[in-house]
């Protein structure tokens, strides 16, 4: 993460948070595309 970046974000509250929903949103996608993943692999297995 570039400086910029990251002054960018302290001077503006709401992007943080906006940064912070995105991440948690990201976070739940890969959880939930994980547990796709290892149930396709399961049935591929079977």
């Amino acid at each position: 993460m570039s400086q910029d970046y990251k002054s960018l974000l302290c001077d503006n509250p709401s992007l943080v948070h906006g940064e912070r929903i995105k991440l948690q949103l990201v976070a739940r996608f890969v959880e939930v595309y994980a547990q796709l993943a290892d149930e396709i692999v399961l049935l591929w297995v079977e």
